[in-house]
């Protein structure tokens, strides 16, 4: 640990959210007279700052500065107005013009653009964690399961430490003990690696024993939330891959070029992600995503803000006043691809600006009021959300389960279950059109049933009219083969 004493002016202030600075972290300010003098140096690695947020403009800020000029050692990997290349710089602020804050207090720092601090508890008094004790999250800022996963550790308050999931780290990490090149990965503090990211939260859950859970106290909360969890990771899929890939898609062949190859100049990078990116879009036929159902996706998503913005009016959590599974499950989409993509993100604050505050929110790891238990009822502006996810992702769901059956029936116990089982329709919004028939929903639905057959009789009974309600009540009957996760993979149960 080092205290850099210099003036404040020598600063800059990075009007970016969640940036690399120095290769590492801030660990204090102090503040002498109203002016930031010197900061504490913590090794060089990425940590998650403050955000300090422009009172007048609502223009957010992380407690970011460059001073690679003045470093003892020269970093030759920091550039002046990129830090890392996965991050990308917007516009600059001296450090005279903003102010920084402690537990709410105010401190002005010469410009009459006051700044307030937000999401403290994550912020400046994060310390380096005990490489031993921690966990280490393998994933990437753009990848739609890395934000869930991030989001759920920060509030988890776990010791972690993110790693970008390089070629190294798939060739020397990933590959060898998942069998396939995914993200997120997590490392766990005894060296064992988990993929997916229910698994991660299950088993950070079951060894962490900390309160309150991540799933909600009451059985119909946990079946909703369960619900919601398989909306998240496998409906959003399709309006996020659509908006990534038709709106912003040179921004995402950057973005995946500077992931792999930062040592490149911007053009050849653009040239890398275009390779890298290509298996991603094509993903799109996979999941239904032509232009047939492309008017269909857009008018659903931009009601689903619609449906999400007035829930939030009242709630300032999916489930009430708490930070649950529900809100993470819907933040992978709804950060990765539909925030932080800029066209998406554009989007998103100008027709849902409540939306887009909740991601910022959940992304910054706030908690809610953890003093009130919740009460076993679903809110009514969550019903719309709720039966938007009945009309279009549970027709999906059965003729899937039909497809799975066939499959079953031919297949030995503990057999790998393929990816696609073949296609089915789907229809978004009045438009149909042909998609794969995935097998990992099924995954996700069984989570959500466990949950309803493990009810007693009156809760069963208020669940079967909540799906009664939202046009769900196929699933109080389904019934398909089990399955279960054995090394990475879904197989026959």
């Amino acid at each position: 640990t080092r205290d850099l004493l210099l003036a404040a002016q020598d600063f800059r202030f990075l009007l970016h959210r969640r940036c690399l600075v120095l290769g590492g972290a801030v660990a204090h300010a102090h503040i002498i007279g109203g002016r930031v003098i010197a900061f504490g140096l913590l090794g060089w690695r990425a940590v998650n700052l403050d955000i300090l947020v422009d009172l007048e403009s609502d223009a957010v800020a992380d407690l970011a500065i460059y001073i690679d000029s003045l470093l003892d050692i020269a970093r030759p990997d920091l550039h002046r107005n990129d830090l890392w290349t996965s991050f990308s710089v917007r516009h600059f602020v001296a450090l005279n013009k903003v102010a920084a804050c402690d537990d709410g207090e105010m401190f002005e720092v010469g410009h009459d653009f006051p700044f307030e601090c937000r999401h403290w508890n994550i912020g400046m008094k994060q310390r380096v964690p005990n490489v031993m004790t921690a966990y280490t999250l393998f994933g990437a800022e753009v990848s739609y399961y890395t934000g869930k996963a991030r989001a759920y550790l920060r509030w988890r308050g776990v010791q972690f430490t993110e790693q970008l999931a390089t070629q190294e780290v798939y060739r020397d990490i990933i590959l060898p003990n998942v069998g396939w090149p995914v993200i997120p990965v997590v490392k766990t503090p005894d060296g064992q690696i988990i993929q997916d990211t229910g698994d991660i939260i299950s088993h950070i859950e079951a060894t962490e024993g900390r309160e309150p859970s991540v799933w909600p106290e009451t059985p119909l909360l946990r079946f909703v939330s369960e619900l919601l969890h398989l909306y998240g990771d496998e409906w959003l899929v399709i309006p996020a891959m659509h908006y990534r890939w038709s709106y912003n898609e040179d921004w995402a062949y950057a973005e995946f070029g500077a992931l792999s190859a930062p040592q490149l100049s911007p053009e050849e990078q653009y040239e890398v992600g275009k390779k890298n990116g290509a298996r991603f879009k094509g993903a799109l036929p996979v999941l239904g995503v032509n232009e047939t159902t492309i008017p269909g996706i857009e008018k659903s998503y931009e009601a689903f803000l619609d449906e999400f913005s007035a829930h939030l009016d009242t709630h300032p959590f999916i489930l009430g006043h708490r930070t649950t599974l529900a809100d993470f499950a819907l933040f992978g989409p709804l950060y990765a691809h539909l925030y932080r993509d800029p066209k998406s993100g554009e989007l998103m604050k100008r027709v849902a600006p409540r939306v887009a505050d909740w991601v910022e929110r959940v992304e910054g790891g706030e908690r809610g009021d953890e003093t009130v238990p919740h009460e076993d009822t679903v809110h009514d502006t969550l019903i719309p959300i709720l039966q938007r996810q009945m009309r279009e992702q549970l027709p999906a769901l059965l003729a899937t389960t039909i497809q799975f059956r066939e499959w079953a029936a031919k297949a030995e116990i503990g057999q790998r279950v393929p990816r696609g089982l073949g296609e089915i329709m789907i229809e978004i919004e009045g438009c149909r059109t042909k998609a794969a028939a995935r097998s990992f929903p099924l995954w996700r639905l069984q989570g959500a049933l466990d949950v309803y057959h493990s009810m007693d009789e009156e809760t069963r009974a208020r669940a079967d009219n909540l799906l009664e309600a939202i046009g769900g009540a196929d699933l109080s009957t389904l019934d398909y083969p089990r399955l279960k996760r054995e090394n990475s993979q879904l197989v026959l149960a």
